[in-house]
């Protein structure tokens, strides 16, 4: 996990740092089911990233920025939150059919699968550095940001 949170005490630079991370990895992936052969040992290396990396990612928005979001009045239901959350749902089933048909040997699976994240995750992380994080800026202040980095630091 980064450690911008840490020193800049502001927790969404460092989900946007988490983003450039996360993007790096989609590159990966992307270059690993491309081929005319799918890159197994890096499908399964990505897999390892969002288990370790990503989904720690998205707990803390979970846990702590969309929550503290709701409480400044940024609706969840019918919002930019529920979206959020609704995205972070369905990054999760297509990561579970990526392990199913990597298991299953199923290279044209791992390939749809694959390139579904890719696809998700690229404009999630677009519509949240591009939307959501700055709505979040305009609405807490320095001292909220500094608290709900402190928080992020520990769900670690």
């Amino acid at each position: 996990m980064s450690k911008t949170c840490e020193h800049q005490h502001n927790c969404i630079k460092e989900l946007k740092t988490d983003h450039e991370e996360i993007l790096k990895k989609l590159d990966l992936l992307k270059k690993a089911a491309d081929g005319s052969e799918i890159d197994k040992k890096q499908v399964k290396e990505f897999l390892h990233f969002t288990e370790t990396f990503a989904e720690p990612h998205h707990k803390k928005e979970e846990e702590v920025l969309f929550p503290e979001l709701e409480k400044k009045g940024i609706p969840k239901e019918g919002g930019p939150i529920g979206v959020m959350l609704l995205e972070h749902e369905k990054k999760r089933n297509h990561v579970r059919k990526l392990k199913e048909a990597l298991n299953e040997d199923n290279e044209s699976q791992i390939k749809e699968s694959s390139l579904a994240i890719i696809s998700l995750l690229q404009d999630h992380i677009n519509k949240e550095n591009d939307c959501l994080y700055p709505m979040a800026e305009e609405v807490l202040s320095k001292e909220d940001l500094s608290n709900l980095a402190h928080r992020c630091q520990q769900l670690k």
